[in-house]
Order: C-alpha cells, then sequence, then structure tokens
C-alpha cells in the first residue's frame, strides 16, 4: 500500500470516528426533541460528502496507470477492518446505529449494498399450470396451406347379401350399396396474443425473457386445449342413455357405467374407443368408488392406480366441464394439423414503443382440426343421480 493509500485510509478512519459522534447525537436529538437538529444534519451530510468523495480516491490509487489492474478494497471493506468499527461492535454501545454507520462508508450514501447482500432464491416463482393433454390424444399433421380440405364419406348403405347363381335365361341381379362423399373444408385458424415489456428489462435479464416466453407459451397451449375440446364436443355424437336400460341396468347408474356405455355406443359405429375425457372432479368422484365392503373399487390408495377406464386412457382436463365427458376413437375420427408451431416475436415498431423503450413480445400458432368421423366420438352428461 503506498503512503499516499494510507494517508487517505487515515483521513476516512478520522472523518468515521467523528460520523459516529454526529450519529450518537443525532439519536439523542430525536429522543429528546423529536427530529435532528439543522445543524447537526448538515454536520452528517458534510462528512458523508467527505467520505464520498474518499472512495473515489481510493478506487483511483488502485488502479495505477500503465499497470494490470488489481481490485482494492472498498472505503465499506476498509472500514469494518478499522479500529472504529471493531470497538463499536465489541462495546455494544450503539448498536441501533450499527447499520446505519455501515450505511455511510457507501459510495453511494443510500445503503448497505456492499456490506449485507440480500439472499435470492434462484429463478421465478410459477403459478399452477393446468395439465394439456388433449392434442397428445389426436393424430399429429403438417400443412403449408392455410385450408385443409379432405374427403369425407356421409353415407354408406350396406346391402351386401348371399346372392343367387344366375342360371341361362335366369340372370340374377346383385345387391346394390349406396356410398357418398363429400368435400371438406377445415380452416387453419391463428392463436395468439402479447404484452409490453420494458426493452431494457428484457435486455438485462435473460431469465425474465424465457420466462416470459415460456409463460405466452402456456397461455397459446391453454387456448388451444380449450379450442380442441369445444371442436370435438360439437362434432360429436349425442350420448344414449337408453343403452344402459337396453343392458338391463336401471338403478344405482355410476360415471362408471355410464363411460362403459358411451365406449360401446362409439363401438357400434365401429370406432374402438382410444380415449376418455373428463374433469377432473368426475374421475376424482370415480376413483373414490367403493364396494360394498367400504374399499375401493380398483385403486390402491398408497401407489394410486392407471389412469384407465374399461382399458381405455383417461385424461384430465379442466378443458371439460364438470358433469361432462367425451369418449372417442382420437387418433381415427380426427387429426391436428400444424401451419405454424408456437413462435415468439419482439418488436419495437408498435404505438409509439420505440420513444419509451418499450417492446411488444407476441406469441401465437396456427393449426386446423379435421374432425373426419363424427360418430368416432360420443360426448354426454353423467346422470345428476349417477354416483361414481
Amino acid at each position: 500500500m503506498s503512503d499516499e493509500t494510507k494517508d487517505i485510509l487515515g483521513k476516512v478512519e478520522a472523518i468515521a470516528d467523528e460520523l459516529v459522534k454526529w450519529k450518537e447525537q443525532a439519536d439523542k436529538e430525536i429522543s429528546t426533541a423529536g427530529q435532528t437538529s439543522k445543524s447537526t444534519a448538515e454536520g452528517i451530510k458534510s462528512l458523508e460528502q467527505k467520505l464520498a468523495e474518499m472512495d473515489v480516491k481510493v478506487e483511483k490509487l488502485s488502479h495505477p496507470v500503465e499497470a494490470t489492474p488489481q481490485r482494492g478494497k472498498s472505503i465499506g471493506e476498509q472500514f469494518i477492518e478499522s479500529k472504529v468499527y471493531k470497538d463499536m461492535l465489541s462495546g455494544g454501545s450503539y448498536e441501533s446505529g450499527r447499520f446505519e454507520v455501515k450505511e455511510v462508508v457507501s459510495s453511494q450514501a443510500a445503503s448497505a449494498g456492499d456490506i449485507i447482500v440480500p439472499q435470492r432464491v434462484p429463478g421465478i416463482i410459477t403459478p399452477a399450470e393446468q395439465p394439456l393433454r388433449i392434442r397428445n390424444l389426436l393424430a399429429q399433421g403438417v400443412t403449408n396451406s392455410n385450408a385443409v380440405e379432405y374427403v369425407e364419406e356421409t353415407l354408406f348403405t350396406n346391402a351386401a347379401a348371399l346372392a343367387a347363381e344366375s342360371y341361362e335365361k335366369n340372370p340374377t341381379s346383385k345387391a346394390e350399396s349406396t356410398l357418398r362423399f363429400d368435400a371438406k373444408t377445415a380452416t387453419v385458424n391463428t392463436y395468439a396474443h402479447w404484452i409490453p415489456a420494458s426493452r431494457q428489462v428484457i435486455a438485462d435479464a435473460g431469465q425474465l425473457q424465457a420466462y416470459i416466453n415460456t409463460r405466452l407459451t402456456y397461455g397459446l397451449q391453454l387456448a388451444e386445449d380449450g379450442a380442441l375440446a369445444d371442436a370435438l364436443i360439437n362434432a360429436a355424437e349425442t350420448y344414449d342413455d337408453t343403452i344402459l336400460t337396453g343392458l338391463g341396468i336401471t338403478e344405482n347408474i355410476t360415471r362408471i357405467d355410464t363411460i362403459r356405455a358411451a365406449i360401446l355406443q362409439a363401438r357400434k359405429a365401429f370406432y374402438p374407443a382410444s380415449g376418455i375425457v373428463i374433469n377432473p372432479a368426475d374421475w376424482a368422484a370415480i376413483e373414490l368408488a367403493k364396494g360394498t365392503d367400504y374399499r375401493y373399487i380398483w385403486v390402491s390408495v398408497t401407489d394410486g392406480g392407471v389412469a384407465r377406464l374399461w382399458r381405455v386412457p383417461v385424461v384430465e382436463s379442466d378443458s371439460m366441464t364438470e358433469g361432462y365427458f367425451l369418449v372417442g376413437a382420437f387418433r381415427l375420427g380426427a387429426q391436428i394439423w400444424d401451419r405454424e408451431g408456437v413462435s415468439i416475436r419482439i418488436s419495437e415498431h408498435h404505438a409509439s414503443y420505440f420513444i419509451q423503450n418499450l417492446v411488444a413480445i407476441l406469441a401465437e400458432e396456427r393449426f386446423a382440426l379435421t374432425v373426419y368421423r363424427p360418430e368416432a366420438f360420443v360426448y354426454g352428461a353423467f346422470s345428476s343421480s349417477s354416483g361414481s
């Protein structure tokens, strides 16, 4: 350490000693008069200014010209090693002002920043997210157009039967079946949303931008899940509640009974069900079903059970209204077509954002849904008297 640096640090210690006395005087005035006198406040301010100037000088001395920069100790570091600070801690006579003293030795005279560093939990605490899984039940496709055209079989009358042999002079006509096709079009729809953000914050906090992108993406997926559920429900056949009656089940009808009947309805249309979509509350009621011995019917409380009913996978979705269900052959009956996957774009060219140092963060996706066979899906409500 150079003689000049030692001299400056000596002056710093002297100023700090004097500042402690002024702080004690300020405390006395506050306790008796309720406020600090003008002369005391000016004295403290003057000493704080001197310490700030000393801090600058020490920093300059710590980085001599034409030498490899070496980080010197800050005024805060020098002061906590000083006799004044150590005596203050050991004596305990100025306990209430310990952090005030640390504050004034900061070059910014604003906080104890260099000495007390708040502990920060890494990352960003995210809110709970709704599971999104209806897309996973569907066949996947990609399109480069703004619409998807397909040909759907809309009528088939099967007249196939045993045909009598034709003899000479006695020809026999074969049965005629009917088969009709219609052209259908599914439009590619765009789903999008955006939020404003500070350009400086985005530039300085890469983690924040990544978090925003993730949340915007989740928002799109949430909208997508609801859109897929609505489209499939609108296309689905209505559940036929007479199926259970035909099977001889007329009393104590449960949710489990209803789902099995809906599976049968889809199977009668020659589409074996590949998925069941129900609200989490209805699924909980099914899992809580007990037999006459008060034991759970099929689930182990300790290990849980596979989310299946009648061999068909179950998807819990908040997009399905409580009390309702959708059963279907998802991969055979429908397909989702991605035109553009989820994309994130940032621009300052919106309104007056350029001069306000703001940016718009936009998330969007484009896709179409084709429902080839409406009869492959069955939508209905659990009976109000249904048990589990």
